[in-house]
């Protein structure tokens, strides 16, 4: 069980600043259930706004803390408090009702105050419309869509209508999309559409290069003669452009974005290349392809030689070393 004495985040004059909240030997303990499964809530966490008297005067402060186990414990400092009052919040669940703590005349100088579970009841599901448009604001249709709600371990996919529209049903608000049209820059963002928003824009900026066209010539490092069958691939998040070295090693690929990606070469017999890049600056590339070294081979050594080679040379490092001090 984790004891929770802490930086949290308190409330000032409108601006959050982080504070010291130290730990001390007095505390207390907290649980929030879902009220229909009984089970704990993840990425849940409490605000407490305490009351306190100093010199006949009333201050008030607030924290926000996360909780990483359940029940959990945190410590808690009784400086001239007066009163407690929590609230538990969660991701698509209803906040819940305060819980108010009374300090006694006499608290305790350490050990448990007092413990309260929370139970919350999840909100209902909302229709959410994602608008997808160019930076002219018109909508695009058939564009690729990738949400992962975070709160829930679900992945929605699918693509936008005529009128550029994806739409789904969930009661939680962050998530991280993907947004993937031909022509267009891929969108990534972690985002947070709040409960009470029905309808979230994305607008997608255009590509600033395609390269229509790119002629692959491929040859036998060691012969200087064309490969053929050699398959070269070009995979981003668009998908993956392919195609295939004919007699004369030569290989067309087209329509390439601009953007970074991954270059895969391969033909069996042959070592891969593989490698990181964006669209080429030329629309003729040369490659080169190395054998593979078979093994049994006299190129390759097998560990028993490699074994072999380091005892003679760590022989003969000894003998050297020996005539050296003689």
């Amino acid at each position: 069980m984790l004891i929770f004495s802490l930086f949290t985040i308190t409330l000032q004059l409108g601006e959050c600043k982080v504070v010291p909240f130290p730990e001390t030997p007095t505390y207390f303990e907290v649980n929030i259930l879902d009220i229909y499964t009984k089970e704990n809530i993840p990425n849940s966490y409490i605000v407490i706004e305490i009351e306190k008297i100093y010199l006949g005067k009333k201050y008030y402060s607030k924290y926000r803390i996360s909780l990483f186990s359940f029940p959990q414990k945190i410590s808690f400092p009784l400086n001239y408090v007066s009163l407690v009052k929590i609230t538990a919040h969660a991701e698509g669940y209803k906040p819940s009702e305060p819980f108010i703590y009374t300090i006694p005349e006499n608290p305790p100088k350490e050990g448990l105050l007092f413990e309260h579970t929370f139970y919350l009841e999840p909100l209902p599901e909302r229709e959410l419309k994602i608008l997808v448009t160019d930076n002219t604001s018109k909508p695009l249709s058939k564009a690729y869509i990738e949400l992962f709600c975070e709160a829930e371990n679900k992945t929605y996919k699918g693509y936008t209508n005529e009128k550029g529209i994806f739409s789904l049903s969930t009661r939680f608000e962050t998530s991280r999309i993907k947004v993937v049209k031909w022509g267009y820059e891929v969108y990534k963002r972690r985002i947070k559409i709040p409960y009470n928003q029905t309808e979230f824009k994305i607008a997608l900026s255009p590509l600033e290069r395609i390269v229509k066209k790119v002629v692959f010539e491929v040859k036998d490092a060691e012969t200087k003669e064309p490969i053929e069958g050699v398959k070269i691939s070009y995979i981003s998040d668009y998908g993956v452009i392919s195609g295939v070295t004919n007699k004369s090693g030569i290989a067309i690929l087209e329509n390439i974005p601009d953007v970074r990606q991954i270059v895969r070469v391969e033909k069996e017999g042959y070592v891969k290349l593989e490698f990181w890049t964006k669209a080429p600056e030329v629309d003729h590339i040369s490659l080169e392809l190395t054998k593979e070294i078979e093994k049994g081979t006299e190129k390759e050594k097998t560990p028993f030689e490699i074994w072999i080679w380091l005892v003679a040379i760590a022989i003969a490092a000894v003998a050297y070393g020996y005539r050296k001090r003689s």
